[in-house]
């Protein structure tokens, strides 16, 4: 791994270079991967460490790495961002193809361009896309809160985001049928996103869950692919599933929960049709089975960073567990298994906390979700975005089933899920010793942020006193035995000092899964004090800032920060804001 200054060093000579390389491949190589980086936002810094990865196998005779990329003066000031990079990639540098003005990387037009290039630059008898980024699965057919389109490809420079409709148009208008599409983003493995993207691939990968900021790890997946050229798609996308899961089962990458699974295409069509089937087969069972089939769904493994989506075979074990049997689950399941998926990992951190973010335990992903939202898990617009998606796909009696779902009538309310974690924040000054400081511990719930200076219960918990009022070292949060489904983050805050801004407390987290249980994970310890506080207005760089632990004043334990990091902006403001709401209240609640 090299270092982002040995690499801006390497982009700079795109910009002063006066010779331009025409030393395209002169014959056919076995492999051309193109890997598509929209780095001009706040993972710019993880785009060039993906691009050190790549440098440490390069291409080959046999192989061609073709790179194009945009990065962040405002993440990596380090690298220009007044023009995106295209190179190949050798080994230990690039081969520059300089372009001269900054694209917009959310453009359909862009990814159909440089698609075109690079199988017209670099021929050879297989194909390969990676599309790099942030991923937000289906819901690349609504738009974010300025009216952007989003989906996967977020271009800040551009202020655009691609959505699946302009994905799919990228790549039909490139007019490459790949033997392989990885999607190296959050939350893309849903039925949705294969549904537009089949026809241009024998081959999809891609994760259900959130993928933590380092993404794949390029050099073990592309040394794979040059010692053994001779692979073809299924097998290269094994290699992907493989190295990906693997890399992140193992210290210290193993802090976050992962999954990843590798589709075969030729069947969506079959896939698509079934599972309108099964959807007008549920809505016919509303009426004498909606309790079971609403706790079928509670008990599905879902993805919590985004709300409405669950793993596709997981709910239709459900409801075989709630006593409901369909032909069309069987039938949809059978094929699924049989004619879709071909390779399914994952890897359920012991780090990650309870139902939150980090996603807990994905024991139960089997490789493909789907959208089936809860009540108020999506607003209405979405859900008329959804309609429209639903239609162009021919799915239309799936909606029709998550329209009379949300709808219906059932005589018990829905149930929680297990709670009886508990999470300590403790201090001490850098001697062990009491801290004289004052550290606020916040929990966001589902619903809202809460904090003990708020009062000692919550609805899925209860706090011990302040630790201001108490003159104790710690704050402890215990939850209820029945919570509500969703997330639970914990987040530290270093309110005040006695004594000046220069003091500093060494602050640990503990997670007991179970509060019956003396096993716990400790987080930390982490200096913090008032010497780099967060400033007053947080603008989308500072909540960058944040979510990667870099003011002393605010901490994130490691899963949740591998997380946010991933996220796109959107999440994180939303994360970050409802903090800061509770962060002011209690200043105002400290004049008074």
């Amino acid at each position: 791994m090299g270092t982002l200054k040995g690499l801006a060093t390497v982009f700079t000579f795109f910009l002063t270079t006066v010779v331009i390389s025409h030393a395209f491949a002169a014959e056919s190589a076995s492999w051309t991967v193109l890997i598509y980086m929209a780095g001009q936002n706040n993972l710019s810094p993880a785009c060039i460490e993906d691009v050190l990865e790549m440098m440490e196998v390069g291409s080959s005779e046999d192989v061609n790495v073709v790179v194009q990329a945009d990065t962040s003066s405002q993440y990596t000031p380090e690298v220009p961002d007044h023009v995106t990079y295209r190179f190949k990639v050798l080994k230990g540098t690039l081969q520059p193809f300089p372009l001269s003005v900054n694209l917009d990387m959310g453009s359909p037009d862009t990814l159909s361009e440089f698609i075109r290039w690079g199988v017209a630059s670099f021929p050879a008898a297989r194909y390969a896309l990676v599309l790099w980024d942030h991923g937000l699965g289906w819901l690349g057919g609504t738009s974010d809160f300025a009216g952007r389109s989003r989906g996967i490809l977020e271009d800040d420079g551009s202020g655009s985001f691609m959505s699946l409709e302009e994905l799919r148009q990228a790549l039909q208008d490139g007019g490459v049928h790949f033997d392989l599409i990885e999607f190296d983003a959050c939350l893309m493995a849903q039925v949705e996103v294969l549904g537009h993207v089949y026809e241009y691939a024998d081959y999809v990968t891609f994760s259900e869950n959130t993928e933590p900021g380092d993404g794949d790890p390029y050099d073990v997946i592309l040394g794979r692919l040059v010692s053994n050229p001779s692979m073809d798609g299924k097998a290269f996308g094994k290699v992907i599933v493989e190295a990906f899961v693997a890399y992140y089962s193992k210290a210290p990458n193993n802090m976050a929960s992962v999954t990843k699974s590798l589709v075969k295409t030729d069947g969506t069509g079959r896939l698509l049709v079934l599972l309108n089937g099964f959807g007008r087969e549920l809505s016919s069972r509303l009426s004498t089975n909606g309790v079971a089939i609403l706790r079928a769904r509670e008990r599905t493994q879902a993805f919590e960073a985004m709300k409405g989506v669950c793993d596709l075979l997981d709910f239709i074990d459900a409801l075989l567990a709630q006593g409901v049997s369909l032909e069309s689950a069987s039938a949809l399941k059978g094929f699924i298994v049989g004619s879709v998926i071909v390779e399914n990992r994952y890897f359920s951190s012991p780090y990650s906390f309870g139902p939150g973010v980090g996603s807990g335990n994905m024991d139960r992903a089997k490789g493909i979700a789907i959208n089936l939202p809860m009540q108020d898990d999506l607003t209405q617009s979405q859900l008329d975005e959804y309609r429209t998606l639903a239609e162009s796909m021919g799915i239309s009696d799936w909606y029709k089933f998550i329209k009379g779902f949300l709808g219906h009538e059932y005589s018990s309310p829905a149930p929680g899920v297990r709670g009886d974690f508990v999470i300590e924040a403790y201090w001490t000054d850098p001697f062990g010793g009491p801290s004289g400081a004052d550290l606020d511990l916040y929990i966001l719930e589902p619903d809202d942020v809460f904090a003990p200076w708020m009062g000692q219960t919550t609805p899925n918990g209860f706090f011990s006193p302040d630790s201001k009022d108490s003159g104790k070292d710690y704050e402890i949060y215990v939850a209820r035995s029945e919570i509500s489904r969703g997330s639970y983050v914990p987040v530290i805050n270093y309110y005040d000092s006695w004594e000046s801004i220069f003091d500093r407390a060494y602050c640990y987290l503990l997670y007991f899964p179970s509060g019956i249980s003396y096993q716990y994970i400790t987080y930390g310890p982490r200096p913090m004090g008032l010497w780099n506080p967060a400033p007053e207005v947080w603008d989308d760089y500072v909540i960058y800032l944040l979510s990667n632990n870099f003011y002393s004043d605010w901490w994130i334990p490691t899963v949740v920060e591998k997380v946010l990091v991933r996220a796109p902006i959107e999440v994180q403001r939303e994360f970050w804001g409802r903090v800061r709401e509770l962060k002011e209240a209690r200043r105002r609640n400290s004049v008074q």
